[in-house]
C-alpha cells in the first residue's frame, strides 16, 4: 500500500437478529457490531472499528447489511477476508462480499437508500419460525394496508412513528416506496417422509396443509428512526383489522402524535433487505 493511502474497506453483511441486542454496540450486550469488531481486533492486531450502513434493533435480521472499516495495514488481502472472517465469525452471522472503497466512504453517510421488509404470517405460530415472522391468526385486509402505505410515500417529519427514546436529531426522513402485498408461507420443509409418515403422498398432503397467507410490509427511505418500521407496521395492523381507516397516516404525519399511531410491534418478522450505497463521493 503506497505512503499516504489509507485503506478503507466496505463488507456486505447478513445475520440473525435474534441472537443479539441489535447492531450497535451497548454495554455489557451482545450485538452484531461488537462481534464483528472483536474478530476484526483479533485478526489485525489492533483495535477496529467499524461503521454499519443500517443500525438495525434488537431482533431484527439483515439480508443485507453493510460496514467499513480502515486497518492501518493490509494484513488480510480483501479478496481473502470474506472466507477469513466467516472462519472466525459465529454462523449467524456471514460476510457475503469485501472491497476497497474510496478513503472517505462512510457507511452511516454515504448510503442513500435503506430497504426493509415486515413479514406477517396468517396462521399459528410455528416453532421454527417464530423468531423470523409475526403471527397473526385472523386475515387481513391487504388492500387497505397498501391504500394507508402510499400515505407514507414523501418527506414528512415522522415524530409519530418513533420510539420515545429516539436520540436521533431530526425526525424528517424521505420515504421513496412503501407498500402492501400478498405471498404465501411453506411452513414446514423437509427433504423425504419421516419414519412417522408411511407415504410420500401423505407427506406431501401434510406439507400443502401447512401452507399460509403472509402480508409483506415493504417501505424503502433514506434513514429510518428508532422503532419506526415497527410502529408504522403496527398501524397498518390495525388498519388491516379495521381498528382504523387508511387515512390515520396522514393524520399521524400531520398531529406528529405518537399515542395515535398502532404499537410497536415485535421486531421478529422484520429484516432489512438491502441499502444503497452512493460512491459519488457526496454525503
Amino acid at each position: 500500500m503506497p505512503d499516504g493511502v489509507i485503506l478503507n474497506i466496505l463488507c456486505g453483511v447478513a445475520y440473525d437478529g435474534s441472537e443479539f441486542s441489535g447492531w450497535q454496540i451497548q454495554p455489557e450486550k451482545i450485538t452484531v457490531q461488537s462481534v464483528i469488531e472483536e474478530v476484526l481486533t483479533k485478526l489485525y492486531g489492533i483495535k477496529i472499528k467499524i461503521t454499519g450502513a443500517g443500525r438495525t434493533d434488537s431482533g431484527v435480521h439483515a439480508l443485507k447489511n453493510y460496514f467499513n472499516f480502515k486497518p492501518l495495514e493490509n494484513k488480510i488481502p480483501v479478496d481473502k477476508l470474506v472466507y477469513v472472517l466467516n472462519n472466525y465469525l459465529p454462523h449467524s452471522i456471514r460476510i457475503l462480499s469485501a472491497k476497497k472503497v474510496d478513503e472517505d466512504f462512510n457507511s452511516r453517510r454515504n448510503f442513500m437508500r435503506r430497504i426493509y421488509e415486515y413479514r406477517i404470517v396468517i396462521g399459528e405460530v410455528s416453532p421454527f419460525f417464530r423468531n423470523y415472522r409475526l403471527f397473526l391468526k385472523k386475515k387481513l385486509d391487504a388492500d387497505k394496508m397498501n391504500q394507508a402505505a402510499k400515505y407514507l410515500i414523501g418527506t414528512y417529519d415522522f415524530s409519530g412513528f418513533k420510539a420515545s427514546d429516539c436520540k436521533s436529531k431530526t425526525q424528517t426522513r424521505t420515504v421513496y416506496n412503501s407498500s402492501v402485498s400478498e405471498s404465501v408461507f411453506v411452513r414446514y420443509l423437509a427433504p423425504r417422509p419421516s419414519q412417522f409418515c408411511a407415504s410420500q403422498s401423505c407427506f406431501e398432503q401434510y406439507s400443502r396443509n401447512q401452507d399460509c397467507p403472509e402480508v409483506i410490509i415493504h417501505i424503502e427511505a433514506n434513514a429510518f428512526l428508532k422503532n419506526m418500521v415497527r410502529i408504522i407496521t403496527g398501524t397498518l395492523i390495525d388498519i388491516g383489522y379495521g381498528k382504523k381507516n387508511p387515512e390515520i397516516i396522514k393524520e399521524i404525519l400531520e398531529s406528529k402524535e405518537r399515542r395515535i399511531a398502532g404499537k410497536t410491534i415485535s421486531p421478529a418478522g422484520l429484516y432489512l433487505i438491502d441499502a444503497i450505497p452512493d460512491f459519488s463521493g457526496k454525503s
